[in-house]
């Protein structure tokens, strides 16, 4: 209802839910300011309080929140659409009861009327002029044509007159619930066969007994969990967007008739989901929509029905990407990109293009077709998405070329990163997973190839502008604030940014209504506010990132060298397993007490001077040791401080290179580049013991100190030709004391994660008592090459460990694959024990660490699956520490019992170290089959709910409380 203007000195608003300016034809909150703004309420300071609040506008001034749902005109007027609080959610839907009734009051004969929600369903009530009844379905019928199918109610009963309240205003909780029964209309009984199919199967899934012809399939209580059934089971198989556009069994039937007896046709990938088309005249604009990988066209369908009113939305059925035509192939973007642009030449007036995740490339690509074909683009919005290219080289081409590396993550594990980030929580076929994952592998790597060859080749960027949307608790968009700018090389227009509060990755049903009042502000040209980027202060390069990254491998390595070799000079001066332990415990110890320090340290400081003094430290005391033990001069309380020292440097070193990976490489490499340097982590901890093993006979101890030294000088070195450019990087957002109390509240709450927590920590105890005296049994009885090969078999289990749980995903139960996999481990720690054989040593070494990282691979798989992504630092590093600890704690224990108590048992010194390896097999194995048999471990999957996001990503205080309220609603 049109209420005019404001009058002289007073001002009006229209403002969203985080109080901006919305512009015209969208829907906010209206608030009123000026002189005719009054103190407050009499006597009521609470209400006051609340309705009365500070004018932004106007400083000094307030302004007066109405409650009242309301939107401009394009000439300035104020539309008002009722009360806020009138907005209800039906079947997971927000249905602004305003908008229903003043579709009901423009059909014929109504006089008044009112909607309500009862149940499942949205009913609609109305007064006739004559008092005569309405035929219910041809008024859906009718009301279907300029509303979403959600918003069509169920039922519409007349009534003699609409209750009222004593103060004359409607009162809807005294509005009657529709009697049993479908709606009252002739034909509502199935006649055709195909009516009668469609109607058995809402029947099942919905649980409706005789779904009347006429209603809506979402007024009935279906939502997109339900649809994806239907689509499934009605034959021939209508798609998702056909259920959405024909919502009812009769619209539906004569769809699929007319489909059926039109014979092939060529297919359409445009669908339009608003009621009507956009109307230029008042301002209108026509968004078309590419969805993000593997999903569908419906995913808009809460963007379209929150534009305002003159616009419309039309959004791309991707080819092969449904199911009901499986006869369809997928196909590139170059291919998909021009029947898009062949279809746009239909539209009427200016054309926005919207594309989300990786369906951005595809969107740039319609784009630039659509301007060269002279269409109207208005502009560019790409939301929840950036350039992502593979790494340059022939190298890199030759590998994406021959091996298909995302098949490295198993369908399994892939859709639990997707469902994390509160994708596809829909899907509960395999079948279906199976069909889904295939697209968004395929999306996936076109998108990849299309960023690849648009940054390697000659690439004509756009003139439209572009706006960058992003959600501000996506993690998969981080660093948005200089990412943006990428989109500079598409476009020579202006690159803008809109942030969505409390938005994850998959917004588009979350948050509609923000994501629609940013497009329309967009091409409106109302300014949108944005964080500045960064000043670089250096290029980021892959070059430089090669040079730092290769000159840290070498650190890394050395640290590796520099613990073995030390820790076999003091076993061979002493013969003493004790000072072993000592010197092993010290290797560990310092560096785990100095991590929180140094990932502080690291976000606060120049992670290059971070890495440079780490470098230097540790090169600096392994040539002090180098040149003593040249000069005999080496005691071994040089050493415990020498390994200190070397322990520090790395807890400071690790931290601060693996946050500069962000600041060095071009953030579109940036997934690639930190993969890449993590495997160096991975490779230097793997290799260093085969290489200092292989290096002590023809070197000597000396030797391999000097060569120690020279990896960390080449660190040092280039450290100091490589400028690091100053921008942005992954900081910590919690410190190590709040990450371990929070973490102990969420862990005490569950009894299930503490029965694991306990599990984990004794099954560390146990494998620490006999791995702490593997190498002094091996250098007691193996030369020293089968001790360097042995401790590297153990790093490649368990890297072969972590691709084999990628490759297959895990166990159905996934606590049963880690107990399993811990009971595979303890048998190998036995078969160490027990054989002289070198190669059997060696093999189960390899089992070893195989069965540890598929434990823990199935571990930290129940962790993504249960608890909420944002969450999951706070229960690892738990975890983690407590485990960490157990470590160096039990050298320190088990080195004077071997000492002391096993080696005098047995006539020869390393078979009475490997009586304790054995005793470690045999415990962590019954420990394992106790975990099997304890019911809180074994079915923890069953006591915990699925952690999918909510709609609204608060605070991690927010979400843990939200995560305990879950669990007690799960729990009864």
């Amino acid at each position: 209802m049109p209420i005019g203007r404001p009058f002289p000195n007073n001002r009006v608003y229209i403002l969203d839910a985080y109080g901006q300016p919305v512009p015209a034809g969208v829907v906010g909150e209206l608030y009123l300011g000026g002189l005719g703004v009054v103190p407050g309420y009499h006597e009521r300071p609470e209400l006051t309080e609340d309705r009365f609040v500070p004018d932004p506008f106007s400083p000094g001034a307030r302004m007066y929140r109405t409650g009242d749902s309301a939107r401009f005109q394009l000439d300035g007027t104020v539309d008002f659409l009722g009360r806020l609080d009138d907005q209800v959610k039906v079947n997971g839907y927000r249905i602004e009861l305003g908008e229903v009734e003043a579709a009901l009051a423009a059909l014929p004969e109504v006089m008044a009327c009112a909607a309500a929600p009862h149940g499942s369903q949205l009913v609609g009530y109305v007064v006739t002029r004559d008092g005569s009844d309405v035929d219910e379905a041809a008024y859906r019928e009718t009301l279907a044509v300029g509303l979403p199918p959600q918003m069509v109610p169920s039922r519409i009963l007349t009534l003699p007159a609409l209750p009222l309240s004593p103060n004359g205003k409607l009162d809807r909780r005294a509005l009657p619930p529709p009697a049993g029964g479908g709606p009252r209309s002739a034909g509502a009984v199935a006649r055709t066969d195909t009516e009668k199919r469609i109607a058995a199967v809402w029947s099942e899934v919905l649980g409706v007994t005789d779904p009347g012809m006429d209603d809506s399939f979402f007024a009935l209580g279906g939502d997109s969990f339900a649809a994806l059934k239907v689509v499934r089971r009605i034959e021939p198989s209508p798609s998702l967007v056909e259920l959405y556009q024909h919502a009812t069994i009769r619209r539906l039937a004569a769809h699929l008739d007319a489909r059926s007896g039109s014979g092939p046709t060529e297919r359409r990938l445009l669908h339009r989901l608003t009621a009507t088309d956009a109307d230029p005249a008042v301002g209108g604009h026509t968004v078309v929509a590419v969805p993000y990988s593997g999903g569908s066209a419906v995913a808009y369908q809460p963007l379209a029905d929150a534009l305002p009113s003159g616009w419309a939305l039309h959004a791309a059925e991707l080819p092969g990407h449904d199911r009901s035509r499986s006869d369809e192939d997928l196909e590139p973007i170059a291919v998909v990109s021009s029947r898009i642009v062949e279809e746009l030449r239909a539209i009427d007036g200016p054309i926005l293009l919207y594309g989300h995740c990786l369906g951005v490339a595809l969107t740039v690509e319609v784009a630039r077709r659509a301007e060269a074909a002279g269409l109207p683009v208005a502009g560019v919005a790409l939301g929840a998405g950036f350039p992502t290219a593979r790494l340059p080289g022939r190298v890199f081409d030759w590998i994406y070329r021959h091996v298909p590396v995302d098949r490295f993550t198993s369908d399994r594990e892939y859709l639990a990163y997707l469902r994390a980030r509160g994708g596809f929580t829909d899907l509960d076929d395999e079948e279906q997973k199976a069909f889904v994952l295939r697209n968004v592998r395929h999306d996936a790597r076109d998108a990849e190839e299309y960023f690849t060859a648009a940054y390697r080749g000659t690439f004509e960027p756009l003139k439209a502008p572009v706006l960058t949307v992003v959600g501000a608790r996506d993690r998969v968009t981080e660093h948005y604030q200089e990412r943006r700018q990428e989109w500079r090389h598409f476009t020579r227009g202006d690159v803008g940014l809109a942030v969505l509060p409390q938005a994850g990755h998959f917004f588009l049903k979350s948050h509609a209504e923000p994501l629609a009042e940013a497009l329309v502000g967009f091409v409106s040209g109302r300014p949108v506010a944005a964080e500045p980027a960064p000043v670089a202060s250096a290029e980021p390069d892959l070059r430089k990132f090669a040079v730092v990254a290769f000159g840290q491998l070498l650190s890394m390595v050395g640290s590796g060298l520099s613990t073995l070799v030390l820790s076999i000079w003091v076993l061979q001066q002493t013969g003493s397993i004790t000072s072993f332990a000592m010197v092993s415990a010290i290797g560990l110890l310092p560096g785990i007490l100095a991590g929180p320090l140094a990932g502080a340290v690291a976000d606060r400081w120049d992670r290059r001077k971070v890495m440079l003094v780490s470098d230097s430290m540790a090169g600096l005391s392994m040539a002090a040791l180098a040149f003593l033990m040249l000069s005999e001069g080496l005691h071994l309380w040089h050493v415990y401080l020498a390994v200190t020292v070397t322990s520090v440097a790395g807890a400071f070193q690790r931290p601060a290179y693996l946050a500069a990976v962000a600041q060095l490489v071009p953030k579109r490499y940036l997934g690639h580049a930190s993969g890449i340097g993590q495997l160096g982590v991975g490779v230097g901890l793997v290799f260093s013991p085969m290489l200092g093993a292989a290096l002590i006979g023809p070197i000597g101890i000396s030797g391999v100190l000097l060569v120690d030294m020279g990896t960390f000088a080449a660190g040092a070195l280039t450290l100091l030709f490589v400028r690091f450019p100053n921008l942005l990087f992954r900081r910590r957002e919690e410190n190590f004391r709040t990450e371990i109390r929070t973490g102990w509240q969420f862990i005490t709450r569950r009894p299930g994660l503490r029965a694991a927590l306990r599990f984990f920590v004794i099954d560390h105890v146990f494998y620490t008592l006999g791995f702490a005296v593997i190498t002094p049994m091996l250098l007691v009885e193996q030369p020293a090459s089968v001790l360097g090969v042995a401790l590297g078999a153990g790093g490649v289990g368990g890297l072969t460990g972590s691709v084999v749980m990628g490759l297959w995903g895990g166990t159905a139960r996934r606590s049963h694959g880690m107990l399993i996999a811990m009971g595979i481990g303890s048998v190998a720690m036995i078969l160490v024990g027990v054989t002289t054989s070198p190669v059997l040593i060696i093999a189960g070494m390899f089992l070893v660490g195989f069965g540890e990282s598929l434990a823990d691979g199935h571990w930290i798989a129940i962790i993504q699956g249960k608890v909420n992504l944002e969450l999951q630092g706070r229960v690892l590093s738990l975890f983690i520490t407590l485990m960490m600890l157990t470590m160096p704690l039990g050298y320190l224990v088990v080195g004077p019992l071997a000492e002391r108590f096993v080696q005098p048992l047995l006539d020869s010194p390393g078979r009475g170290l490997a009586l304790l390896i054995v005793l470690s097999g045999l415990l962590q194995l019954a420990w394992a089959i106790r975990g099997w048999f304890n019911a809180r471990l074994r079915l923890i999957e069953d006591e915990l709910p699925d952690a999918v996001p909510p709609a609204n990503i608060g605070t991690r205080d927010d979400l843990q409380r939200e995560a305990d309220e879950l669990l007690a609603a799960h729990n009864r």
